[in-house]
């Protein structure tokens, strides 16, 4: 999780820095709006960065999660298994 909170930090003060170029240090038109596309793009790219970190960490756990109920069905069903038999073997003696 180092990454993703490195990441916020390094495009939090991305966002500032764009910020700060809208306080009327530049006055050129152009530049103020190439400099908004280029705030909303950082934008989108922190949201989807982090969107694609929080599905891939919830992906993981979710595939042990269904793995460990697979396995805890498994053993009940071995030793639901072994219990029969152990019932046949005494029934047979």
């Amino acid at each position: 999780m180092h990454f993703q909170e490195n990441l916020n930090e390094y495009m939090f003060i991305l966002i500032c820095y764009h910020l700060v170029l809208f306080g009327n240090l530049i006055e050129d038109f152009e530049a103020l709006t190439l400099i908004g596309s280029s705030l909303a793009a950082s934008c989108a790219l922190m949201l989807g960065i982090n969107l694609l970190i929080i599905m891939v960490v919830n992906a993981g756990q979710g595939r042990q999660k269904c793995r460990r109920s697979y396995l805890v069905r498994q053993q009940a069903k071995e030793i639901k298994r072994r219990e029969l038999a152990k019932q046949e073997k005494v029934a047979k003696q």
